[in-house]
């Protein structure tokens, strides 16, 4: 069902799929789609492959940018003062990162939402 309703909320989220697609942090923001879609199981059929083709992850990134709040504060992390812009899907209230993107690891997944604050210096691949 929430395939089904990525197709149709999808013109919500072209403005995050442009800053996507033109963000200096798009490497890193790649692996954090495919990790994020391998834990999740977005794609039952290919859960354990490490990389998604390029349709495959823009599906993806929608459907994480619709459904998982959590994965928002990645993506609005990742992409730095651009994320000013994008108003119409907010970011999780209660989930706080507090800080810079480049210590924050690719690939990180975040499954605890409510009242959490990261600060820390670093946080390797794949944490």
């Amino acid at each position: 069902m929430k395939k089904i309703l990525t197709i149709f909320l999808f013109p919500s989220t072209v403005l995050h799929v442009l800053v996507f697609i033109f963000s200096g942090s798009r490497t890193t923001i790649i692996k954090d789609i495919e990790s994020w879609a391998r834990c999740l199981k977005i794609f039952k059929s290919d859960s354990s492959q490490l990389s998604l083709n390029s349709g495959r992850r823009l599906f993806a990134l929608i459907y994480l940018l619709l459904f998982c709040r959590e994965y928002r504060n990645v993506f609005y992390l990742r992409i730095g003062k651009f994320s000013r812009l994008l108003y119409n899907l907010p970011p999780l209230s209660s989930l706080y990162i507090c800080m810079r993107s480049e210590d924050f690891g690719a690939g990180t997944f975040i499954q605890h939402r409510f009242s959490t604050i990261i600060n820390t210096e670093h946080i390797g691949e794949n944490c």
